[in-house]
């Protein structure tokens, strides 16, 4: 039971407020006017817990050659890898209302290649470095505000990377599924017409869509929050004027909507089995709808 009540606060805190989690160790502050340096306190650069943090373009470099440097993520430096990366994402947000020069940086690095091939990094099953990358970019996609940094953002095909990654879901990852299918959920709040064409392959043979067809895979998963999630991405893609897009869904549809209804009906014939109670049949009549 306590770690069912984990779960829930956990998909709660994640999903409830409609995008990544910010909660008030993740979120970035945000500069006013200008583009001198902030300092944000963090694990900064000598490892302390309250060390001022410069956010800047130097600051950005000096995280981007560590994570240059890291070859292998071991449980020694596990933790300042997962530290690394959140501060990327507070530097970036910054850098996008105070200082374009940090986001061309980022770009002309391929920082966030850098970041992603990190994934595979680690020597050891530990989901600390994925849920922060996962955390980290939702949190920037979620806050930049110049549609031109979200263009190159989405431009390099490294969101796509991060989508298709094959994680592990297994076992006791129930927070790195909350992470990527928040991450999912993010990205599809920021298609339009112009960014649903990093998302959709068109030129692929056959056409792919691994935003689409990767979150539809977890339409019958038994977390609810997860459900809404992928009806949410689904929902966002539909929304999109795109022709290329919408063939896409149209014929994706005899693989999407049999499941839909078959969970559908499975999750009926679960509610309506002796014992369920009011509340979980106005579950199902919820998701129905």
């Amino acid at each position: 039971q306590r770690r069912r009540r984990r779960q829930a606060g956990m998909w709660s805190a994640l999903f409830g407020g409609g995008g990544a989690s910010t909660s008030r160790r993740n979120a970035p502050t945000h500069g006013q006017g200008g583009a001198a340096p902030r300092h944000e306190h963090g694990r900064g650069r000598h490892g302390g817990p309250n060390t001022p943090r410069t956010l800047s373009l130097g600051e950005l470099e000096r995280l981007h050659e560590q994570v240059v440097r890291t070859q292998s993520i071991t449980p020694a430096n596990r933790e300042a890898v997962v530290e690394v990366l959140r501060a990327i994402a507070e530097v970036m947000i910054w850098g996008d209302q105070n200082e374009p020069d940090v986001f061309d940086f980022f770009l002309e690095a391929q920082t966030l290649s850098h970041c992603v091939r990190l994934l595979g990094a680690s020597t050891t099953p530990h989901a600390s470095v994925a849920v922060q990358l996962l955390q980290s970019m939702s949190i920037m996609i979620q806050n930049i505000r110049r549609d031109t940094s979200v263009y190159y953002l989405f431009s390099n095909n490294h969101i796509n990377r991060l989508i298709a990654y094959d994680f592990d879901f297994a076992g006791e990852n129930e927070e790195l599924l909350a992470f990527y299918i928040s991450f999912l959920k993010t990205v599809s709040l920021r298609l339009n017409v112009g960014t649903v064409q990093f998302f959709y392959q068109g030129h692929a043979s056959p056409p792919q869509f691994p935003l689409y067809t990767l979150a539809t895979r977890f339409v019958d998963h038994p977390e609810s929050m997860v459900r809404i999630a992928v009806r949410t991405v689904t929902l966002n893609v539909y929304a999109v004027p795109d022709e290329g897009t919408r063939q896409f869904v149209v014929h994706d549809a005899k693989n999407y909507f049999p499941a839909v209804t078959g969970a559908l009906l499975r999750r009926c014939l679960a509610h309506d089995a002796p014992g369920s109670g009011a509340g979980a049949i106005e579950t199902a009549n919820a998701e129905a709808c």
